[in-house]
């Protein structure tokens, strides 16, 4: 697809450059593009809504949550510019009448969407999203199962994508001896709490694993299990996830179960900054790294505390393959730039545009 392209990007934008959206906008600008932001979040203000938005959304009551004051404003921002491409990242928030005026207003324009999540799983989308399907020219999904899924909800295309690091934040950082006490340690986690892993962890840490975590639900987790683990924190984002990751000896990385996981952006984000990843076994984990020499993997718990020991003890062996994974995300590119060069690629494939939905 040629450069210069004029592109809204619309997304939550919440979290600025800590938030995977706000990388994947900046990637479109690294690939040479012009790019036009409007965040959602600052729309719908849903960020202070908590459980109670996502309850709302997965009932179809959005309207109770200030989203349909989207769609004019919506609208507004595509009548203000000419736009080659409009990209939604993630659009639970959008009626199909937000996404039928953007074809009205902008008939020229290519309609494509983008979710790092499960779709299908109701915490994720909306009844609202299924409804707009039908009306994206293209969509990526990080979910293999996920190309079938939404195809069978009328998305008219759908590609896989695998998931990507930010090459500007994920990125090997030293920490100092007070900042690993600080942020890690030789065994860590990042990420929610769920039953599977933190019964996986609470047996580790019984074992005799010093292991160390940080996210939203540990605290009630210990607390239920009576884990031996210690609980660090709340869930981290940008510098501060960096430096947690680059801190630890050997960083876990487990799937969630609910959304059907095979990889993460985790799987890709402990390589790229040369930390050691000990990740659930998958084909698509395979895929992405060579076990044994990128990354480490396992199927069961007691595989998982045979490898922590022996990297534990071998610490050259265990850095070797830090930076060998490392080395494998830059030269197969794995990075949010090359991964949107080739998702507009496969947008400047497309037929004409104007299709009617």
């Amino acid at each position: 697809m040629p450069r210069d392209l004029n592109i809204l990007y619309v997304a939550a934008l919440a979290q600025g450059f800590g938030g995977t959206d706000a990388q994947r906008m900046r990637s479109l600008e690294e690939n040479g593009h012009r790019v036009v932001p409007f965040g959602m979040s600052s729309v719908t203000d849903r960020s202070l809504l908590g459980g109670l938005g996502v309850r709302l959304r997965r009932r179809g009551l959005s309207r109770f949550l200030g989203d349909e004051r989207l769609t004019p404003k919506l609208w507004a921002a595509v009548r203000e510019g000419h736009f080659d491409v409009v990209w939604i990242d993630k659009g639970v928030e959008l009626p199909p009448r937000a996404l039928k005026g953007i074809r009205q207003r902008c008939p020229a324009a290519r309609i494509v969407g983008y979710s790092p999540d499960d779709m299908m799983n109701p915490a994720n989308g909306s009844p609202n999203f299924l409804r707009t399907l039908p009306l994206y020219d293209l969509y990526f999904t990080t979910k293999t199962y996920g190309v079938e899924e939404l195809r069978n909800e009328g998305c008219p295309r759908v590609l896989f994508v695998p998931n990507a690091y930010d090459s500007h934040l994920h990125r090997p950082v030293a920490v100092t001896a007070d900042e690993r006490q600080r942020w890690g340690g030789p065994v860590g986690f990042i990420g929610t709490a769920e039953e599977e892993r933190a019964h996986t962890i609470r047996w580790l840490a019984e074992q005799g694993v010093p292991i160390k975590v940080w996210g939203n639900g540990w605290e009630r987790a210990q607390r239920e299990l009576g884990g031996k683990f210690e609980v660090a924190g709340p869930s981290q984002y940008g510098e501060t996830y960096v430096k947690i990751m680059c801190a630890f000896d050997i960083n876990l990385a487990f799937l969630r179960k609910v959304n059907r996981d095979r990889q993460t952006q985790r799987s890709i984000e402990i390589p790229a900054c040369g930390a050691f990843m000990l990740a659930e076994r998958t084909d698509e984990h395979r895929a992405l790294f060579e076990e044994g020499t990128e990354a480490e993997f396992f199927a069961t718990d007691a595989e998982a505390l045979e490898k922590i020991r022996y990297y534990l003890a071998h610490p050259d062996e265990r850095q070797r393959i830090a930076r060998a994974g490392r080395q494998r995300c830059l030269d197969a590119g794995y990075s949010n730039r090359d991964r949107v060069a080739w998702m507009l690629e496969q947008v400047g494939a497309l037929p004409d545009p104007g299709r009617t939905a």
